[in-house]
């Protein structure tokens, strides 16, 4: 249950804590470029356990939020829960007929395997094709480095 608190506590506050170190990282929003929503995801696995969960907000460019989700995933690497956090935004944001979105990752080894032709990881090769999928059904996505 604490697992939970801390990440309601993250998405609510935009605080990230890492490991047991208890390192804190002020994150805030970034204005998407015009014409486009900003979509903030995240992945993140307890310490010791590998039980995961993503979730993610969707702003529009004056920062309002439009909608939220998030999702436990069991048993998996925090590569892997926060390509499920981007697959489930672009999900959401196609299913409420966003068209044009600027997906903002923390994560330089997610947003390097989306932005070139590397399928990531063995367990995260899936995800990533399900994400190219979407995208090349008429989303218009762009990724940027937060």
């Amino acid at each position: 249950m604490q697992y939970v608190q801390d990440y309601e506590a993250g998405v609510t506050y935009g605080v990230k804590t890492e490991a047991s170190q208890h390192v804190t990282v002020q994150v805030r929003w970034m204005r998407p470029q015009q014409g486009y929503l900003s979509l903030n995801t995240d992945g993140a696995v307890k310490n010791g356990s590998q039980q995961a969960g993503c979730g993610g907000v969707i702003r529009n460019d004056s920062g309002n939020w439009v909608c939220g989700f998030a999702k436990a995933l069991g048993p998996c690497s925090a590569f892997v829960a926060e390509l499920w956090g981007i697959l489930e935004g672009i999900i959401i944001a196609k299913d409420r007929n966003i068209m044009r979105i600027e997906v903002q990752v923390d994560s330089t080894a997610v947003l390097q395997c989306l932005t070139s032709s590397k399928n990531g990881s063995v367990r995260g090769r899936r995800l990533v094709r399900k994400i190219r999928e979407l995208i090349e059904q008429g989303i218009e996505v762009q990724f940027k480095h937060v």
